[in-house]
């Protein structure tokens, strides 16, 4: 797994409380959005990019998303 995040050139940030703000912000913004993704969207938000196959993500200020595959829904 840690040579597959590396070779993503990705990051794994630990969830604080902030973090945890931001995701609460983000759900209530978008009462749709599931928790595991306002966290990755949250960490994410000061300028940084998200790879997902969910094309179902809303635009968040400051968060480049892109969606892979098929895959739908939020």
């Amino acid at each position: 797994m840690d040579a597959f995040v590396r070779a993503l050139g990705a990051e794994v940030a630990p969830v604080t409380a902030g973090l945890g703000r931001g995701a609460a912000q983000l759900r209530a913004r978008y009462p749709a959005l599931r928790l595991p993704a306002a966290i990755v969207l949250a960490s994410a938000r000061s300028g940084g990019s998200v790879l997902t196959t969910d094309r179902g993500w809303p635009p968040v200020a400051g968060v480049v998303v892109t969606a892979l595959g098929a895959a739908t829904g939020a």
